[in-house]
């Protein structure tokens, strides 16, 4: 046998031997797309309708001495939004924020707008510039609820 024939051979065979599994592949893909549910969020139908949606505007500023919460200018934000969960950031506090970060639920919003699904839970939201805990960006998803809110994030730039 020459060796054109054998190299020839063990190509068609390669080939066959990627046709086939590349086919089964293929349809293992068809089959877990048809099955599954989307990448971020839980297959669990009785929170797909829950979430949030609203304005996030942020502003930054001197904060001493203290100022008047409307003379505070606030623009559209645009960023990395962080949804903690309430009971994470309970048991990891203030000095664990970039894991906070990294295992949180986040989205990149465009002129403010924000609109996403969200499993229920009791979250703390955040920008991506500083942490901040308080009553006003701390919401309450429900299940089947779709919450409207607007949040201000103010950054002191000297105190």
């Amino acid at each position: 046998m020459s060796s054109d024939f054998v190299t020839f051979s063990l190509l068609l065979t390669l080939k066959h031997n990627v046709m086939r599994h590349g086919i089964v592949v293929f349809i293992l893909i068809l089959m877990l797309g048809a099955t599954s549910c989307c990448w971020d969020c839980d297959c669990d139908d009785e929170w797909q309708h829950s979430g949030i949606e609203g304005t996030v505007m942020y502003g930054e500023g001197d904060c001493m001495p203290v100022i008047d919460e409307d003379s505070r200018e606030y623009f559209p934000y645009d960023g990395t939004i962080y949804f903690v969960l309430r009971s994470a950031l309970d048991s990891l506090y203030e000095a664990d924020f970039e894991l906070l970060k990294a295992i949180s639920i986040h989205k990149e919003i465009n002129d403010g707008r924000l609109r996403m699904l969200l499993p229920p839970d009791t979250y703390v939201i955040m920008t991506e510039e500083f942490y901040q805990f308080t009553p006003e960006n701390t919401v309450n998803i429900s299940y089947g609820e779709w919450m409207q809110e607007d949040f201000n994030f103010w950054k002191c730039t000297s105190y």
